[in-house]
């Protein structure tokens, strides 16, 4: 009986280890978006990219009209991830 709790504790107490050292592969991109211009430029971006299934971190520099993404590769890629910048550079200059 004292052995059959033992490796049932070990059993637990060993599976949460386990499972945390299964880490997700991330991948981290510097996109170019040319139409940001200033703060609502960048909130809006920035608000968009974050909505969008994998993405783990957004930092739009508007100065340098750059993004910085960050995403889970299993759940999305960076062409997936450029696509809508041309249409808010379009949506944004107007």
């Amino acid at each position: 009986m004292k052995a059959l709790v033992i490796s049932l504790a070990v059993l637990f107490l060993a599976a949460p280890a386990h499972l945390l050292a299964q880490k997700k592969a991330v991948q981290k991109a510097v996109i170019s978006v040319p139409g940001a211009q200033d703060e609502a430029c960048k909130e809006r971006i920035e608000n968009y990219l974050r909505r969008e299934y994998g993405v783990t971190f957004v930092n739009v520099n508007y100065r340098r009209h750059t993004a910085t993404v960050q995403w889970i590769t299993d759940r999305t890629n960076i062409e997936i991830l450029k696509l809508p910048l041309p249409i808010w550079d379009m949506m944004l200059m107007m």
